[in-house]
Order: structure tokens, then sequence, then C-alpha cells
């Protein structure tokens, strides 16, 4: 069995219901990384973004995944652009599987309504088209796996679980 399971993707792809369904499921503990970071720096995401900035938010991340590598059996939900450092993903390629939950943009958007997303802020459809199909190579690029997150998170969970168990 896996040690560790990286779930990434877009925003509001599901990475933290998923996350939650699937450390229930495995009894594995849960690691949401943008609550790791709001607890760490007692601010909310959205604050660092506007304050001090996305490259403090990015270095952020890198300090979590550095303090999971002595954990076990775990979930870990990154940020939709957790993976965009090189070194995170070479980290969590060494310490478990990364799973790229997959959703379109039309679903991600709608699922993000009345939430604060600073990288959704201010952008036209078609910043956010450009936005999401650079994303979407990249975790295709170094995902383990790619699951469809268009049902039910217990369904999606079945579908990781068939691929993980492989």
């Amino acid at each position: 069995m896996l040690n560790k399971i990286f779930l990434t993707g877009f925003m509001a792809a599901g990475k933290s219901t998923i996350a939650k369904t699937l450390s229930s499921y495995l009894n594995f503990k849960l690691v949401d990384t943008d609550k790791e970071i709001e607890n760490l720096t007692n601010l909310k995401i959205h604050t660092i973004f506007l304050k001090i900035g996305e490259h403090f938010f990015r270095e952020q991340e890198t300090k979590i995944l550095k303090k999971l590598k002595k954990e076990k059996s775990l979930i870990v939900a990154t940020g939709g652009g957790f993976f965009l450092r090189n070194k995170n993903i070479k980290i969590a390629k060494k310490l478990g599987t990364i799973v790229f939950l997959k959703a379109d943009l039309k679903t991600c958007l709608k699922r993000s309504i009345n939430k604060k997303r600073p990288l959704l802020e201010n952008k036209s459809q078609e910043e956010l088209e450009i936005l999401f199909k650079e994303r979407e190579k990249r975790y295709l690029k170094f995902a383990d796996f790619v699951v469809l997150n268009n049902e039910t998170p217990e369904v999606c969970v079945k579908n990781i679980l068939k691929l993980i168990n492989k």
C-alpha cells in the first residue's frame, strides 16, 4: 500500500473534498496544504496573496512539503499551483504518488462561485482558459495517475483506489 498520496488539480477540482473522503476510507491522516499555510502564518490565503505575494505563498508550500517527509500514511490535498515548483514535484515523487484530479474549467469555475480565489479574480474568460490549459498540461506531465472528478466523491475515490492498487 502507498505511504503518501498527493492530490493535485486546478482550483476547485475537488482536491480537498476528495482528500477528506479518501483519508477516511484508507484511515490515513489528512493534510490540506492551504489550511496548513493558514495555520502556519495565521493569515487567510487571500490575504497572503494580496499583502505578501504569491512567491511567499509558494515558499510556504515547499516548507510544508519538507515537513511531511517523516510522516506516514498521508493524503495530501495540495493547492492548484503547488506543483508549479519543480522542487515540489521532485520531493513529492520521492515521498509518494501524485494523482491529478481532472475537472473541466466550467466545473471548476462553478465550484468557485462565492469563494475567494486570488488567482481567479480580475481575470477574463480568455485568461482563465489560458491558465487552465497551462496548468493542465503541467499536471499531465508529472502525475502518476489521472482521475476524472465529475461524479460523487465516493465514485472518484473508488476510481483512485482502483488505479493505485493495480
